[in-house]
């Protein structure tokens, strides 16, 4: 008998810890820096898929100050961390690769992100996350690849 309350207690325990761990997330992330660089909105969607340990998701970016205009397609997948259950914190780390279309011409591009998201209600989400990504969009000047370092605040939702 001991053993059967054991096995239904570890099950319950589980299945409870496993709920509120699998969102599918849409969000919209800004970045402030070169927003009033450009003098233009530098605006980020994404839509979202994370479960426990991994994240996986597909972003949009667009930039249309930028000479020869500025959107990029991208997807990331990485790792993140539950740090509250009761009022969830999450914290995330991955790998992005993605085009960019520069002036009608695709262009590689591949980094990194860190981000945190804190949930203010059942479905509402702030964040804030930093990227690091090699991009090859200089060539439309004839330049090199660079290193861009940029950082988003992010408002999103939960849709399940």
């Amino acid at each position: 008998m001991k053993k059967l309350f054991t096995i239904a207690f570890l099950t319950i325990g589980m299945i409870v810890n496993a709920q509120n761990r699998e969102s599918f997330n849409f969000s919209v992330s800004i970045d402030p820096n070169a927003s009033v660089k450009e003098k233009s909105i530098n605006i980020m969607s994404e839509i979202e898929y994370y479960r426990n340990w991994f994240y996986i998701k597909g972003t949009m970016q667009f930039l249309p100050a930028l000479k020869g205009g500025y959107i990029d397609y991208g997807g990331v997948g990485g790792l993140n961390i539950i740090i509250n259950k009761v009022e969830e914190t999450r914290v995330f780390a991955g790998v992005r690769l993605g085009v960019i279309r520069r002036g009608g011409n695709p262009y590689p591009m591949a980094g990194i992100e860190a981000g945190i998201n804190k949930f203010l209600s059942e479905k509402m989400f702030v964040g804030a996350k930093f990227t690091v990504d090699k991009r090859e969009d200089f060539k439309y000047w004839g330049g090199d690849p660079i290193n861009r370092f940029s950082g988003y605040l992010t408002i999103g939702m939960k849709l399940n």
